[in-house]
């Protein structure tokens, strides 16, 4: 029988840096997982004005400016390779207001915004176009003689364009049987888009209770070209609302009044994707908070916050495939002393 033994170099798989077992640079030239590094630098410049004009029961507001980012990365795992994106141009904003009498107003709103792409993803050298922010308003605005109610409501349409996606069309591979490279491999006409109505409401009953409630009904797609691609985009609500209370206490014939606060606020479901999940979504929930405030003499405020106060399990962001859990009941106080 023969034997035959090889006789192999060790490898480093464990690296520890407190007792160096490598010849000589830096640990992470050893890092067996590590395949890229960058060094980056992201600068934001931009110039802008703003005009607002009154006439009579008018008043219109014009503002435009000039934005851009610049972004640098360079790969030190692949000979200093620069990749840099640069993404500017402009953004303006226009509004209208007509105050039909003293206690109603009505109001318009057009505005386009500019911002980067992405500013970590799509290393390769495709410097793809800046995306927009597009908002429409048309609302309206009223209020009683004495102040004590203050309610809008207001039609709404955002949208984030210039998104990329691939073109089925495109195929690089000259062994494939669609072999085409003389189209283009990526569309930049998606869009996520949402339209809606948003109501708010605040009213003082009296010098002791008040409250603030806002609801938003909305409709979130995200659209390529012409077609809905998706019904709900990933991770708005269709709808939620706040309601917060506050009720104003006298302790005997104390100047401060001590405040009980009480809200509640709901989401609706939010979609999910990622592996392959079909009707993933994140649900529903419904919390509740409070406060107490009592102010001692002029200079000090007291205040304790309760956060979730039926500990209720709920998820704030809806995630790839998943979602990040919410806080749990907390309180927290505070002293706060004015000189």
């Amino acid at each position: 029988m023969q034997m035959i033994v090889e006789q192999r170099s060790l490898v480093p798989y464990i690296l520890d840096i407190r007792n160096p077992n490598w010849g000589s640079g830096s640990i992470w030239d050893y890092d067996p997982i590590l395949r890229s590094q960058y060094e980056k630098t992201v600068q934001g410049y931009g110039v802008g004005f703003q005009e607002v004009i009154y006439y009579d029961k008018l008043t219109a507001r014009v503002g435009g400016a000039y934005l851009g980012t610049q972004q640098d990365y360079r790969n030190l795992y692949d000979d200093g390779q620069l990749v840099d994106f640069n993404d500017a141009g402009f953004a303006y904003n226009l509004g209208l207001n007509y105050r039909a009498m003293d206690q109603l107003s009505l109001f318009g709103n057009y505005s386009v915004g500019r911002t980067v792409y992405s500013v970590t993803s799509s290393l390769d050298g495709d410097d793809r176009p800046d995306s927009e922010s597009l908002s429409i308003d048309l609302g309206m605005r009223f209020k009683t003689k004495d102040n004590s109610l203050l309610a809008s409501l207001v039609f709404f349409q955002t949208a984030t364009t210039n998104l990329q996606y691939a073109n089925d069309d495109y195929e690089d591979d000259p062994g494939a049987s669609n072999f085409n490279i003389d189209v283009p491999q990526y569309f930049y006409d998606q869009e996520n888009r949402t339209r809606g109505v948003e109501l708010d409401i605040n009213y003082a009953v009296n010098n002791f209770l008040s409250f603030n409630t806002n609801a938003t009904f909305q409709d979130p797609k995200t659209i390529e070209g012409e077609d809905v691609i998706t019904e709900q985009s990933k991770g708005v609500p269709k709808t939620y609302a706040r309601f917060w209370g506050q009720y104003k206490f006298l302790l005997g014939k104390q100047k401060n009044p001590l405040s009980f606060n009480l809200g509640t606020s709901y989401e609706s479901k939010r979609t999910i994707d990622g592996y392959s999940l079909v009707d993933a979504h994140v649900n529903s929930y419904v919390l509740f908070d409070g406060a107490l405030g009592y102010g001692i003499g002029k200079n000090w405020d007291l205040r304790l916050n309760i956060e979730n106060i039926f500990n209720t399990r709920y998820y704030v962001k809806a995630m790839f495939a998943g979602a990040l859990p919410g806080e749990t009941r907390n309180l927290q106080l505070t002293a706060k002393y004015k000189f």
